[in-house]
């Protein structure tokens, strides 16, 4: 609890002639509470009352009455060891005298409630891709997080990479690469999560979270998993006998072959260079003067 900045002395003394409680109001609408080992349960809402359903070891609550501010009005009490009975009061019995609760006024007028510390840690989100000006995604999460970065540098983020969270909560992370990216890494403040497409994160200190996404070029020769942005690049980088995947994207260019290469060139790819319901469009001559080359899903305009 915060600290109480007026706590009056002079209103208790070692008599215990004044007894007050104060709980959040959401507690009350808890309907099973527990009380120094005894459960209760809630039996009314008007006023707020809370009866044991067990009996404690030593001294116990038989009941709880709280008002709807959440100041504790009244209660009863009971020691079977020793035969002591309180009942709700004020009332006189044989065994006790009359008991009030004295200082409830004062506490809430005057002193107000002790309101629960809620520690909080921050989570920073860093969305980028490895290539500069390409590449990216986007990470969601709980707390309304939903963090988008495009190109290598944090400066082409946007959205909500920040939010506050209840210490020893657990927040899952996910991500979704673009449609020229791949899984990303995931770094910084988290352990064990590699290219998982969700991360779990414990709320146990403030944590800062990179999320790198791979940029997939346009073009990869198979024999080397090289990338390129152009065709002419990947067949100059081709072995004597290899396969190119082009990306479902437009290569703005002129293809000459030239060399004595046999090239299958596979089109119409995603970013992990697997086979879409898609082409790959060549905005350019195409020239074959030595070699070979077989084709699919390639288009020529």
């Amino acid at each position: 609890m915060t600290a109480t900045p007026k706590y009056p002395p002079e209103n208790w003394n070692e008599y215990g002639d004044y007894l007050w409680w104060w709980v959040p109001t959401a507690a009350l609408q808890s309907t099973p509470i527990d009380v120094f080992g005894v459960p209760m349960t809630r039996t009314s809402t008007n006023p707020y009352t809370f009866t044991a359903t067990g009996v404690g070891t030593g001294l116990y609550f038989t009941s709880l009455i709280f008002d709807s501010n959440g100041y504790m009005t009244d209660f009863a009490a009971s020691y079977p060891a020793i035969g002591l009975t309180i009942p709700l009061g004020p009332s006189a019995s044989p065994s006790v005298p009359i008991h009030d609760l004295d200082g409830v006024s004062y506490y809430s007028d005057t002193m107000g409630r002790a309101e629960p510390v809620v520690v909080s840690h921050r989570l920073s989100l860093t969305v980028v891709s490895n290539t500069a000006a390409k590449g990216g995604g986007t990470v969601t999460g709980n707390g309304g997080l939903s963090c988008t970065g495009h190109g290598s540098s944090a400066s082409g983020m946007s959205g909500t990479c920040q939010a506050d969270f209840t210490a020893g909560t657990n927040v899952t992370l996910y991500q979704t690469p673009d449609a020229d990216s791949t899984w990303a890494a995931w770094s910084g403040s988290v352990q064990g999560c590699g290219t998982n497409q969700s991360c779990q994160v414990a709320m146990n200190s403030d944590r800062d979270i990179t999320v790198t996404f791979p940029y997939s070029f346009m073009a990869r020769v198979s024999s080397t998993t090289q990338g390129f942005e152009s065709l002419t690049a990947a067949y100059g980088n081709a072995g004597p006998t290899d396969t190119i995947y082009g990306r479902a994207v437009t290569f703005a260019e002129n293809l000459t072959l030239g060399g004595s290469k046999a090239i299958t060139l596979l089109g119409g790819r995603d970013a992990w260079y697997a086979p879409l319901n898609a082409w790959t469009t060549l905005q350019g001559m195409l020239t074959i003067q030595r070699g070979s080359l077989a084709v699919d899903r390639l288009v020529i305009r």
